[in-house]
């Protein structure tokens, strides 16, 4: 019957306080008497018992109060302190699962553990500010701390690494902006940029499609890098996924940049108006008819004056 305790001391520190008020009184009124002094005398022996009796069995009971208290009774650890670290240290102790054909435990695993290191850390600050003072605290402190430390040695050690690896596999249903993960993406567009554009003449059009397929699997890698810097780039374990990236990069800078302006300058020549250009048939075309008008002349023809106007009026427009 634990209750029975805390009954106990709860009576003896209201009896405590009582008497600490009387006696406050007491003293007031009749302190300067000697008749009053085997009153006063009593009470402090009895109050001296009660340090003796109470104080001490009363921090103690509230450090075990502490440890026992559930979340029904107010405490974050729904089961007690006891409990949470025989759980927490039992899982660390077995380690992360490790195993391929299930990846999605590791992360379950670590995010449990997150979880129970956040819980432990609220509750045992809560405990040293209210019984940090008392040298009867300090066993749970450490006990608390080496479960603290073995988190650290157990969890951080792979936490990171994992969640490295969790960026590069998420797909765009995961929240990515790659829509099959990093891997895949590279993997297409490191080969596409390897085989270099199309550089069909049959089919320019194709040289087009290429650079803007390119320059989209650039700007969704940019974006991807960037992000994964901002949560990673301080962690040795994500230089490789960086170096990686900015391999792919530069390659694009080497392979797309260099033919982008050569073909934006060719889709200029040969546009015609029905994509934009003010050229009805392209420049080609156009430099052909405009150069042979002008090397046959102006008609010239005294029958047919109007003909000069119009040839002019021609290469003018």
């Amino acid at each position: 019957f634990p209750e029975r305790d805390n009954e106990w001391v709860d009576a003896r520190v209201k009896e405590q306080k009582l008497l600490v008020e009387w006696l406050e009184d007491f003293k007031s009124k009749f302190g300067e008497y000697k008749e009053a002094s085997d009153a006063i005398t009593a009470c402090q022996n009895a109050l001296d018992k009660y340090q003796e009796k109470v104080e001490y069995v009363r921090v103690k009971l509230l450090v075990q109060n502490a440890r026992n208290a559930k979340a029904a009774q107010g405490s974050v650890l729904e089961y007690g302190l006891n409990y949470h670290l025989e759980k927490m240290n039992g899982a660390l102790d077995k380690g992360i699962p490790g195993d391929a054909r299930f990846p999605e435990k590791d992360n379950e695993w670590i995010e449990a553990r997150v979880k129970e290191q956040k819980v432990l850390v609220e509750w045992l600050e809560d405990f040293k500010s209210k019984l940090g003072v008392y040298p009867e605290s300090l066993p749970v402190i450490q006990e608390c701390q080496v479960a603290l430390d073995k988190y650290q040695e157990k969890v951080e050690a792979v936490r990171i690494p994992l969640a490295i690896q969790n960026a590069r596999n998420a797909k765009k249903a995961g929240g990515s902006v790659l829509e099959y993960g990093l891997v895949y993406h590279l993997e297409r567009m490191n080969s596409a940029l390897d085989k270099g554009v199309p550089g069909d003449p049959r089919f320019p059009e194709r040289d087009n499609e290429w650079v803007e397929e390119r320059t989209k699997e650039q700007k969704l890698l940019v974006e991807w890098i960037e992000d994964f810097k901002s949560k990673f780039a301080q962690y040795k374990e994500a230089e490789a996924t960086i170096d990686e990236c900015q391999a792919a990069l530069q390659k694009f800078q080497e392979k797309a940049e260099s033919v982008k302006v050569k073909l934006a300058v060719q889709n200029a020549v040969n546009a015609k108006q029905a994509q934009g250009s003010v050229l009805e048939y392209g420049l080609s075309y156009h430099l052909e008819k405009f150069n042979d008008a002008l090397d046959k002349g102006i008609p010239a023809d005294p029958r047919f004056p109007e003909r000069d106007n119009e040839w002019v009026e021609a290469r003018v427009k």
